[in-house]
């Protein structure tokens, strides 16, 4: 991380990155024109929203005011700026510009640790094909139920460190390859691999494979019913590498923009390491003797207190009292409102309710609050309240689209009777479309929702270059 960030600075600042002390900094930068070295650093941070924006905040009041104010108190603090900079690039050379990161990774590494071994192969595959398995099954529950990477290292922990104690160890020899059985403790190497296994096979977003959604849709019949095609190994396993392979190619070309400046933090990553350092590094000892807001549990126990808590309150909404599930209490005051459940309801309605859920499920659905940082949600549910509470309203009771004859929030397709669409009639023996068919029968009718939903797609192939476009180019202009 250190070199990444080295490379990409600027020569402004790489002239002064070797140097050791802050003083020494100051003492060079003194001789150059301190306003230039300050404009420089600016323009290499002012896009970086993870850099110390209190630092980059002083630097844009200090050129905006320097003209009107005194030289000498304007080079003052321009060298306490610089100062404040460099303490930063300090960080950032040997160990993290950023506090989040600094929090759980650690500055050293240590080569001798094991890394493939025997036991990472073994419980990786396990762990591979009997989560893709259990997380397809999960897949058609509404709301999924989704086995993140944090589930694969809590139960590959115990068996891993069963393996080390069990295992012997034992050379083997595969023709040219030699390995151990059991080449000593289970490491936290060999932990994060065995969760990134899992996270390239079923953990990520998609919940897996992209080909089997349509797959599913193929071949139910409620949707296609074609048995051939989707019922044919060959083509599911040629589909499933092509578009696997189109994926990671796509992940290839984005990595240098993605992936190597340091600036780029994903913080799924970061959690999974916290993770692993409080299953393999927990120190109580350490820990009670370095209290934080009165705050001196350790790593291990903390995680215990709340993963117990979790798991006794998963019972309660989904089992012992389901309608805490999709807590619809705001349409319990009027039962027979049909407008007050069209926008609070929660099974069918809008969801304007200050508390739609208890159930963490549901909650988390789009986004876990406790990894995903608190101006992404709120800029992802910004967009969903204009389009949902605002836009969406406005085009149901206006009946655009004569969506309102439909239920207001439904993925489902209708016909011209507002019964459920059904492809088969307009689809020929071939699986094309017949346009007679579909003349005598119906067109497709959505909701206002969905109607919403498949325009603001349409609108993200165009708004991501065109945001792209202005922070990163016009912004840079300015």
């Amino acid at each position: 991380m250190a070199d990444s960030e080295l490379a990409s600075t600027s020569p402004s600042t790489k002239a002064v990155a070797n140097v050791e002390t802050t003083g020494e900094a100051t003492a060079i930068i003194a001789e150059t024109d301190l306003v230039t070295v300050l404009q420089q650093l600016l323009q290499d941070h002012e896009l970086d929203q993870n850099f110390p924006q209190d630092i980059l905040n002083r630097i844009r009041d200090f050129l905006d005011r320097q003209k009107s104010h005194d030289l000498a108190t304007d080079l003052e603090l321009a060298r306490t700026l610089f100062e404040d900079y460099h303490e930063q690039r300090n960080l950032a050379l040997n160990h993290s510009a950023y506090p989040e990161v600094r929090a759980v990774v650690d500055p050293t590494d240590d080569p001798t640790l094991p890394v493939a071994t025997f036991r990472v192969f073994l419980l990786g595959t396990v762990f591979t094909v009997a989560g893709t398995a259990i997380q397809q099954f999960f897949s058609f529950r509404m709301p999924a139920i989704n086995i993140t990477t944090y589930v694969v290292q809590l139960l590959s922990m115990p068996l891993g460190v069963g393996m080390a104690k069990w295992l012997p160890c034992r050379q083997l020899a595969i023709k040219q390859w030699n390995f151990s059985l059991n080449p000593g403790r289970f490491n936290e190497k060999e932990h994060l691999l065995i969760a990134v296994m899992a996270n390239v096979a079923f953990a990520g977003y998609m919940h897996g494979a992209y080909i089997a959604s349509p797959i599913q849709v193929l071949s139910l019949d409620l949707f296609y019913g074609e048995k051939v095609l989707s019922n044919s190994a060959t083509w599911q396993i040629t589909t499933f590498i092509a578009t696997q392979m189109l994926g990671y190619g796509c992940a290839g070309i984005s990595r240098r923009f993605l992936v190597s400046p340091p600036s780029m933090i994903w913080p799924r990553p970061l959690a999974n390491i916290a993770l692993t350092k409080a299953l393999h590094k927990d120190d109580a000892i350490k820990d009670a003797q370095n209290s934080v807001n009165g705050w001196n549990i350790s790593r291990y126990r903390f995680f215990l207190i709340c993963f117990w808590a979790m798991f006794v309150w998963y019972w309660i909404p989904n089992y012992i009292f389901q309608p805490f599930t999709l807590f619809n209490w705001p349409t319990w005051f009027s039962p027979s409102n049909v407008k007050l459940a069209l926008i609070m309801g929660s099974t069918c309605g809008l969801g304007l309710n200050p508390l739609p859920t208890l159930d963490w499920n549901v909650s988390t659905y789009f986004g876990d609050p406790i990894v995903t940082p608190l101006f992404t949600l709120v800029n992802y549910a910004s967009g969903m309240a204009f389009m949902g509470f605002i836009i969406a309203p406005i085009v149901y009771f206006k009946n655009a689209w004569h969506s309102g004859y439909l239920p207001i929030n439904t993925n489902k397709v209708y016909d011209d009777s507002a019964s459920l669409y059904d492809i088969r009639r307009i689809l020929n023996a071939n699986m094309t479309l017949n346009e007679e068919k579909y003349l005598a029968y119906s067109i497709p009718w959505l909701s206002s929702n969905q109607i919403l939903k498949l325009g603001s797609f349409v609108m993200i192939y165009v708004a991501v270059p065109m945001q792209m476009l202005l922070w990163h180019h016009t912004r840079r202009r300015l």
